[in-house]
């Protein structure tokens, strides 16, 4: 899988999120029928692991990097779809359950829809993206420290929150943990709210970043194909 993560940034600004902000769980596949029908086969091609079938389904110029990661060959190398233990498979899964929308791009017809999304998130301050994380998830546990059994300090509900780099758990220079299928760097995001109220440490399992890892999709001919998947930015 490409290495795109040592594009995050590690000092965190102060955001222009002065108040409490909410994103709430979208998905619009349903108001284009073809798309809506796509979208339930796409959910089935992932369920099985079917290799085949979702070959059928990638654009031949595909985008998988921002340098010369395009075509099929490169989305092949990168993500290894014909393994079953593919990061590839548990990220289209996660993002496609959290749900997608149509961009706002319309010059771009290569970018259309895209899972999740949360990448579409309005920020005031295009730079916001790179230290926010949202809240998947109602009434997510917030915690003292970056174990499972440690002191509930509160519960979020789709909120918007900033996060520390730095302060989140595996620390920089240590490895990802054995037998931890996690994605990403990081198992806990240590995070706080715009108020800075609440601080500690979130599970990476109920948080996204709108500069992680999304998928897009285009329609040629009236087919619908999924024409790029990347992270970061």
């Amino acid at each position: 899988m490409t290495k795109i993560f040592v594009l995050i940034i590690l000092v965190i600004p102060h955001l222009g999120l002065s108040q409490a902000m909410k994103l709430l769980p979208r998905d619009e596949s349903a108001k284009d029928s073809s798309l809506n029908l796509f979208v339930a086969e796409l959910k089935q091609t992932i369920k099985y692991k079917d290799v085949k079938r979702l070959m059928k389904i990638i654009h031949p110029k595909i985008q998988v990097g921002f340098d010369d990661g395009i075509g099929i060959d490169a989305f092949v190398n990168s993500w290894s779809p014909e393994k079953k233990e593919s990061e590839l498979w548990y990220v289209m899964n996660k993002i496609v359950k959290l749900g997608g929308v149509f961009t706002k791009n319309e010059s771009n017809p290569f970018f259309r829809f895209v899972f999740p999304y949360i990448n579409q998130i309005e920020l005031k301050n295009p730079d916001d993206f790179f230290y926010v994380l949202v809240v998947t998830g109602k009434d997510v546990n917030v915690r003292e420290r970056p174990e499972l059994k440690s002191k509930v300090l509160g519960q979020l509900t789709y909120d918007v929150v900033r996060y520390d780099y730095e302060k989140s758990y595996p620390k920089l220079a240590q490895e990802r943990i054995p037998h931890v299928s996690y994605y990403g760097p990081k198992e806990w995001y240590y995070i706080e709210t715009s108020d800075k109220v609440l601080k500690g440490y979130i599970y990476y399992d109920f948080v996204w970043s709108p500069i992680d890892c999304r998928m897009f999709l285009t329609q040629e001919n009236g087919k619908w194909m999924i024409s790029c998947i990347v992270s970061g930015d």
